[in-house]
């Protein structure tokens, strides 16, 4: 027969919530949840639009710099090129 150390004992013998943390004072009640929902919700819609906005602004600014790349190299292609 297998003898255990009383730790082991002591610790298999009580119920495994008395070794969870006890919960604060202030619970957080439905009410709360829903909030937390709430606002969840808002900053993922602010994020989307956010996100919307970052894109815009990006390919607007990609367009941009992709026609004065292409200016500048139809005025290198139109310039003759100076041999010595």
């Amino acid at each position: 027969m297998l003898e255990q150390s009383p730790e082991v004992t002591a610790i298999s013998s009580q119920p495994p919530f008395s070794l969870l943390p006890s919960l604060p004072s202030t619970a957080i009640t439905q009410s709360d949840t829903w909030f937390l929902i709430d606002q969840t919700k808002k900053l993922s819609l602010e994020i989307t639009e956010l996100n919307a906005s970052l894109l815009t602004y990006h390919n607007h600014h990609r367009q941009r710099f992709r026609s004065h790349q292409l200016s500048s190299t139809r005025q290198e292609s139109r310039s003759p090129a100076t041999s010595t």
